[in-house]
């Protein structure tokens, strides 16, 4: 094992919180049943960024009225979630004024989007890294660089000026494992600001989503974090009446897929899909995950954990409260009893829906050093036919 290797090997604990209380059972997943403004996502292009470079942020909500709501950008520069997590304070606040218009479809979907370059000295204003580095993974990285070139005790400063002025030629000019050190140093010093987008219209609505702020993919890290990409989108149509998903692998073969078979009216794909009341139906997306290194092991190979999203709004009969995603065994279905295999209940022939899937990867062993998940957003309709 080699040295580098030996000082990573430090203990890790997460916790893990799961809350549970009284839901509604299609309440999240279901749009168009009352008159409220419903986000859904804002995604980070790209989702995590360096000193001095640009963001484009896409914010996605739905209201019936098919119009859009007055919208504020802001983002914090430097946040923290208060004692025992129960205080949470955002603090240097900066206006987003480069704000494109609202696109509005007649279905009433809004995606309003703007551009914030991240501040050159954000590092200045975090409190996210003190500064004089104590965390044990930055200073044992540290010590392995030349003598002279930073000295302890280590400044988030003097760290800040030098990573800034490093390119990725430089490090194509050190030996690999020099390189190597550097970049996982650049993964670690890292801190997040956070999108606030304050929607009013009658009423406020206020939705979040942090950006981290670092050096990796500039200086192209391995484990520099991307969005999500959703390779596949179909519905699987199961010959089985009321079949339950919890044994789809023991049909597998007998699965019929309907992809994209055209375009709808809205510029989205359409999936036309045949309608027999004695078969079962579900929806997939499939998604690749990255995969990147754990920080206590630069060894230790591990893939994103993907977490769907399901969303949808009935075109042919926006008021209907027919439930359109049920659980696997075909009962009542919360949000997050919803998998990667979406069962569907269609109510019939001519029944026609817009369908949101919004995919986001998750790498929890760096959440101490303020990974934010990329995600991505699928739209497309299905209308189903008569065989």
């Amino acid at each position: 094992m080699t040295r580098f290797a030996m000082l990573l090997l430090v203990a890790a604990t997460a916790v893990v919180l799961a809350g549970c209380g009284e839901t509604y059972p299609d309440e999240e997943a279901h749009f168009g049943l009352d008159d409220k403004i419903r986000p859904y996502e804002i995604t980070l292009d790209p989702p995590e960024a360096a000193p001095g470079a640009i963001v484009t942020a896409v914010l996605r909500y739905h209201m019936p009225r098919a119009a859009a709501a007055a919208a504020t950008w802001r983002v914090a520069l430097d946040f923290d979630s208060g004692l025992y997590e129960a205080d949470e304070t955002e603090r240097a606040f900066v206006t987003v004024t480069d704000v494109d218009p609202a696109t509005v479809d007649a279905a009433g979907f809004v995606t309003p989007a703007a551009r914030f370059t991240v501040p050159d000295d954000i590092y200045a204003t975090t409190t996210a890294i003190p500064d004089v580095l104590d965390d044990d993974l930055m200073l044992a990285l540290l010590d392995l660089l030349p003598d002279g070139l930073l000295d302890r005790p280590y400044r988030k400063a003097d760290v800040a000026a030098w990573l800034a002025g490093l390119s990725p030629a430089d490090l194509e000019s050190l030996p690999p494992d020099a390189a190597a050190v550097v970049r996982r140093l650049a993964d670690l010093f890292a801190c997040a600001v956070r999108f606030r987008v304050t929607l009013e219209d009658g009423m406020t609505v206020d939705v979040v989503r942090r950006l981290t702020v670092r050096h990796s993919g500039r200086l192209l890290s391995p484990n520099t974090n991307t969005n999500a990409v959703i390779s596949r989108f179909a519905v699987g149509e199961i010959p089985r009446h009321d079949f339950d998903l919890g044994k789809l692998d023991e049909v597998a073969d007998l699965v019929v897929w309907h992809e994209y078979d055209g375009v709808a009216d809205s510029g989205h794909p359409l999936a036309t899909v045949p309608y027999d009341p004695g078969h079962t139906y579900f929806m997939r997306v499939r998604v690749a995950p990255e995969f990147f290194t754990s920080p206590f092991a630069d060894d230790l190979a591990l893939a994103e954990q993907i977490d769907e999203r399901w969303y949808y709004y009935r075109l042919d009969a926006p008021g209907s409260d027919h439930q359109f995603f049920v659980a696997q065994d075909g009962s009542e279905a919360e949000m997050w009893e919803l998998d990667d295999d979406a069962r569907i209940d269609p109510p019939g022939v001519g029944a026609r829906y817009r369908v949101l899937a919004v995919v986001r990867d998750e790498r929890g062993e760096w959440a101490a050093y303020h990974a934010s998940p990329g995600s991505t957003t699928r739209m497309v309709e299905v209308v189903f036919v008569a065989p």
